[in-house]
């Protein structure tokens, strides 16, 4: 038994060095796909260490065997992205030039930002006493209903994308504005606090971080900000749990591991020990799913009740990992279909910050790392699409009225290069 649980860490050990190792490549050549493989592993890896050598902190155990299934597909479609984005030829290509208005269209954006706040603002002072962490879980915050929690918790969680972000992409920026963003920044926190949801505060951290290094090398000193940028948040994650009703473990390895990003993979060990292959499920889903208010349902509540033993609601602690859908779709050979779809998608995001303007290609990084924590936890492949027209468009509008600039969309979905390239205007990203 020793003997089994020493091989089976050393296969972990060489999966995360293996990784480690990959996303270094792949960050020297582009640091969103870099970013983007960061997290998507570390929303695996306490998974596979949990679930193989402390199965008792979750609540379903469906034998070792399901592990060694789960730990290859996971380790190919890793490999499959890989290779996706090592072999990804479009890092100097620009696909977008935005050039400055003769006419000055600034109130435009800042008309749509005041009343995005207001907004917001009324909706969180009318529904704050009925808002906590168990309200969204009941009501389902997932399902972009109209009623007043869902909508205030839409509005909230959106203020970073289309308000902070594009105030914060302003070269000058006067008193008042410093004073707006930090009104609104309040406002995001004070919900973060009262829902205890540390994934969107995580996610504001990481969007500020990306904004700082931005074209920067990673020298020590800025090592030490993210560092103690990373420990702050960490602090602040931890004095939340209790906003959640969640109770501190009784071991250090179980408070380490039983946290917000073990369970979105555990979607991943369920079908494969149920053998869930629903390929015209995964279909249907996505394309009921492609605006809301269409009907249909989330995969993650479809094989929920198939595959746990416990209730699982609209907000579900459970997630789902991105690399479920694929197991879903065709089963073991789904790596193929995660590392080829998933790289598809991410190399299409890429394209809204490849254009001659670096303050735009700036301000589309952080705004898509700032994405990738809910995109991968609540993975389903059809939120690539929707972010498209939900985050990109409309938040690239806003910044283009803000600082007075032209972008003509259809651009970033040209297929061959119809812009005239500008590299003395292009940082490496």
């Amino acid at each position: 038994m020793m003997y089994n649980d020493t091989l089976d860490a050393i296969l972990l050990i060489l999966q995360a060095l293996l990784w480690g190792c990959a996303i270094y490549i792949i960050w020297g050549k582009n640091r969103l796909f870099g970013l983007f493989c960061m997290v998507l592993y570390l929303y695996l890896l306490p998974t596979e260490i949990t679930y193989r050598f402390f199965h008792q902190f979750s609540e379903d155990y469906w034998g070792k065997d399901v592990w060694y299934e789960f730990y290859g597909f996971v380790s190919l479609s890793l490999l499959t992205l890989f290779l996706f984005f090592r072999l990804n030829k479009e890092k100097f290509r620009v696909y977008n030039v935005v050039y400055k208005k003769k006419s000055n269209t600034k109130w435009i954006g800042w008309s749509i930002i005041i009343i995005y706040s207001v907004v917001t603002s009324y909706y969180l002072y009318t529904n704050i006493a009925l808002i906590s962490y168990h309200s969204l879980v009941e009501n389902g915050n997932e399902g972009f209903g109209l009623d007043s929690i869902t909508v205030t918790d839409t509005l909230v969680k959106s203020i970073p994308a289309f308000v902070i972000l594009p105030l914060l992409s302003l070269n000058n920026k006067t008193i008042l504005t410093k004073v707006f963003i930090l009104y609104n920044i309040i406002i995001f926190f004070t919900y973060a606090f009262i829902t205890g949801n540390r994934s969107d505060m995580l996610s504001f951290f990481v969007a500020i971080t990306l904004l700082w290094i931005y074209g920067r090398k990673l020298r020590l000193k800025q090592i030490i900000y993210l560092g103690t940028f990373a420990i702050l948040f960490l602090y602040i994650a931890g004095q939340m749990s209790d906003l959640r009703g969640i109770e501190s473990g009784s071991s250090l390895a179980e408070t380490l591991l039983k946290q917000d990003y073990m369970a979105p993979a555990y979607n991943i060990l369920g079908v494969q020990a149920k053998q869930i292959v629903t390929p015209m499920t995964v279909i249907s889903s996505n394309i009921h799913k492609i605006f809301p208010s269409m009907g249909g349902e989330w995969l993650y509540m479809v094989i929920g009740p198939k595959i746990f033993s416990f209730d699982v609601s609209a907000s579900a602690s459970a997630g789902f990992h991105s690399f479920t859908e694929g197991y879903l779709f065709v089963g073991f050979c789904g790596f193929l279909y995660n590392g080829i779809v998933m790289g598809a998608l991410i190399t299409l995001w890429y394209r809204f910050m490849r254009t001659n303007d670096d303050n735009f290609n700036r301000f589309m990084f952080a705004l898509m790392g700032c994405l990738f924590f809910a995109i991968i936890s609540r993975g389903q492949y059809v939120h690539y699409i929707r972010n498209i027209y939900m985050n990109f468009l409309p938040v690239s509008f806003i910044y283009a009225q803000l600082n007075n600039v032209n972008i003509h969309y259809l651009g970033f979905f040209q297929t061959r290069k119809r812009v005239k390239k500008d590299n003395n205007s292009l940082l490496a990203i």
